[in-house]
């Protein structure tokens, strides 16, 4: 949407019929390539024909999209969006890393996406560690760009202590690298000292009712709330003494971020990746080490207990609102497009 109201051209080119998600200016054009398979079947010696033919029929789209449309530069969001790139000559493909790199990936699947990456003209990392855990692979050029702060609710709140409960919140799928269950006893720890204090959980997830389970056994069941999906809970976690992360694994977490750009005092362990990009800890923040609840817990008392440090905690991270808004993250991934297109061609 910046784009286009910044003179560009833009258009969108998915290779799956599951639609967009989010509201798109009436000017960006979007094509749909006819996957025959949507990524449903799974690998196997029986449906690599069937794959290997869906991908050529993709790759050929396309290739005739690129050619119809000329435009100046592709940018595969993902690094497996590269491989229909692959037929498309003479316009620069770039692509992004998101997420932990590290993650649940086969030998032959790091295998293939370096391979990818490295026939792009360029990359963009949400992260310096990530790009770092990249610097012996990658043969092109490549730049670190944070997301931007893109929910809109954020720029409506500032936050009051005035206004604030006696509870912390945190938000994010229920799944193994969220930690919640270190989450959950760090909490008991923190209920010995503030009985009348509410843990709300906004999300949902696999491991809900392991979870859900989890509390009842260690007795802080009635206070924890799950608070499921709400595309408004900002609002709700802005009246939180401190917002907390405890997850194992991240790429860039967006929810910290939309926390921190509220002026919210924050919490988070230093996992990878991307939370010790967002937080310099006794400034804007606190990092504590992963699936340590006993520091976990010690960190969000020095918040609870602490205002006036918790304060100005938050009024450093508020300055993310600034740093990352749509129109910054915007400009650095434009000049970055700008950069590219300039390099290719004076070769």
């Amino acid at each position: 949407n910046w784009g286009v109201s910044n003179g560009y051209d833009v258009d969108i080119v998915m290779y799956s019929n599951d639609g967009v998600f989010y509201e798109l200016d009436k000017r960006i054009k979007t094509f749909i390539l006819n996957n025959k398979i949507n990524g449903g079947t799974k690998l196997n010696i029986f449906s690599l024909p069937k794959k290997y033919l869906n991908y050529l029929s993709l790759r050929k789209q396309f290739k005739e999209y690129a050619k119809e449309n000329k435009p100046d530069i592709i940018f595969a969001v993902m690094s497996d969006a590269v491989l229909y790139t692959l037929g498309v000559k003479n316009i620069p493909v770039i692509a992004s890393e998101r997420g932990n790199p590290k993650n649940r990936r086969t030998k032959m699947q790091k295998f293939k996406r370096d391979h990818l990456i490295n026939k792009t003209k360029g990359l963009i990392f949400q992260t310096t560690h990530v790009q770092d855990y990249f610097k012996n692979k990658l043969k092109v050029n490549s730049v670190v760009i944070p997301n931007a702060v893109g929910n809109p609710y954020v720029y409506e709140i500032n936050y009051d202590e005035k206004n604030t409960e006696n509870k912390i919140c945190a938000v994010g799928s229920l799944y193994w690298p969220k930690d919640y269950f270190t989450m959950l006893d760090a909490f008991k720890i923190i209920l010995e000292k503030h009985k009348d204090f509410i843990l709300e959980i906004f999300g949902i997830g696999v491991d809900e009712d392991k979870l859900k389970q989890y509390a009842k056994d260690i007795n802080i069941y009635d206070n924890v709330a799950f608070k499921g999906v709400n595309p408004k809970a900002i609002y709700e976690v802005s009246k939180a003494k401190c917002y907390v992360l405890s997850s194992i694994s991240e790429g860039m977490p967006n929810s910290l971020m939309e926390a921190m750009a509220i002026g919210m005092p924050c919490v988070s362990t230093d996992c990878e990746f991307g939370p010790s990009d967002l937080i310099e800890n006794g400034k804007n923040g606190l990092l504590v080490p992963t699936k340590s609840p006993e520091k976990l817990a010690e960190a969000i008392n020095k918040m609870i207990e602490d205002r006036g440090f918790a304060l100005k905690c938050g009024a450093e991270a508020k300055k993310l609102r600034e740093s990352n808004s749509i129109e910054a993250i915007s400009r650095r991934y434009y000049n970055f497009f700008e950069e590219t297109i300039k390099s290719f061609k004076k070769k």
